[in-house]
């Protein structure tokens, strides 16, 4: 077998049923990302130190960034020292080679790719580049691969249903695993987080389950709330159909996160990856629940108040919310399995939220399957018991 040093030099065939290529494929994604890391970007960042390389899943030269705030902290490059990494301001084009990604070591917390291998459990990933950039486009085959994964660890009647809510819950989930194994102290740095800046699709892409639905919006708002840095945007022109509304959706659902939880200081609700005293498998959302709920706190004027956002699979979750929802204390939603998800959504689950109260953005909501619910700091944080 000949092997190009420069390829990741993934192995399908030769090996079966067995985790072992699960260990080639992240050694030789480890040693790639090295040689270009060496041979080029760190070169890059010598001569053009607001440069800023993502990897991504293909090989082309992709465009159209929204690029981290004024102030944000440098670009995280692995083959430099900290005085002279690359600086805080994205550029505008972004090269892009192979599909890069970190691993949570913990196999508790492992979530598996679109193909059902969890490599999570047998290494940690590796950046090329400056930041962790995974392709989350929302999509998983219909047979086979994930779907068969899922069915077989949870002893599903029948395959893993191949829904808009579940393809968005999965990339959720992913996300959330990255952000905490990019936390440090990481492989790469015992100070530093690793940036986290995942590349998305345009709404109307054929290949995302999300393709026309609100899902779609109610994703990116939750790769947002669960700690990306910022999103680097795949909208090629050749793709888009005429009058698409695609470039409109996306900068109108980043206007709303940026409404809902503001550019200053502010850290993830569930958990703090930082905190000994959770275990950091609880994180990690499960693929059997009918939501999605992600936090932020320290957001607001004062940097007093949390926000959540709540995305359910049977609907608009104000249809699952007890009592009147204005008054009542705590805030409590009861939310049934979906019918639509069949047992990608069979428990039945409890959202608490001492002290929560549903607030609406100021401008027209960008989805329908999603409530914004704000919480001061001084309550306890939400709750979620599924059964």
């Amino acid at each position: 077998m000949v092997f190009n040093e420069t390829n990741p030099n993934y192995l399908w065939e030769s090996v079966t049923q067995s985790s072992n290529y699960h260990v080639w494929n992240t050694f030789m994604l480890n040693r790639t990302a090295d040689y270009f890391n060496q041979a080029v970007w760190s070169v890059v960042a010598k001569y053009y130190p607001a440069a800023s390389n993502r990897s991504t899943g293909t090989a082309n030269t992709r465009k159209h960034l929204v690029g981290p705030a004024a102030g944000a902290s440098p670009a995280f490059m692995p083959t430099l020292s900290s005085s002279s990494r690359a600086g805080p301001f994205a550029s505008s084009v972004s090269f892009t080679n192979y599909d890069y990604m970190l691993y949570n070591s913990s196999r508790s917390a492992c979530v598996p790719d679109r193909n059902g291998n969890p490599y999570c459990a047998d290494g940690t990933g590796a950046v090329q580049g400056s930041a962790a950039a995974p392709s989350l486009y929302m999509g998983f085959s219909g047979s086979g691969g994930l779907r068969d994964y899922l069915r077989d660890h949870f002893n599903l009647t029948g395959d893993y249903p191949q829904t808009p809510f579940n393809a968005m819950r999965w990339n959720a989930m992913q996300l959330r695993s990255l952000v905490i194994a990019a936390q440090a102290p990481n492989q790469y740095s015992l100070t530093e987080d690793i940036p986290v800046r995942p590349w998305v699709a345009f709404k109307t892409f054929s290949g995302s389950l999300t393709n026309g639905s609100d899902y779609y919006q109610e994703a990116l708002l939750h790769f947002l709330l669960s700690g990306a840095d910022d999103l680097n945007f795949w909208n090629p022109d050749e793709l888009m159909p005429a009058n698409d509304t695609s470039n409109l959706v996306f900068g109108s659902t980043v206007l709303e996160a940026t409404w809902a939880i503001g550019c200053k200081a502010r850290s993830w609700v569930f958990p703090d990856p930082r905190d000994p005293s959770i275990a950091r498998s609880s994180s990690m959302l499960s693929f059997l629940q009918p939501l999605v709920l992600t936090g932020m706190a320290g957001v607001g004027e004062q940097g007093d108040r949390r926000r959540y956002r709540l995305t359910t699979a049977g609907g608009a979750p104000g249809g699952f919310l007890l009592g009147n929802g204005v008054t009542s204390d705590p805030l409590v939603f009861k939310v049934p399995p979906s019918g639509g998800d069949g047992g990608g959504a069979n428990q039945t689950c409890l959202v608490t939220i001492p002290g929560g109260a549903v607030i609406h953005p100021e401008l027209d909501p960008v989805s329908a399957l999603g409530l914004w619910i704000d919480q001061p700091v001084s309550a306890s944080p939400a709750t979620v018991a599924c059964q």
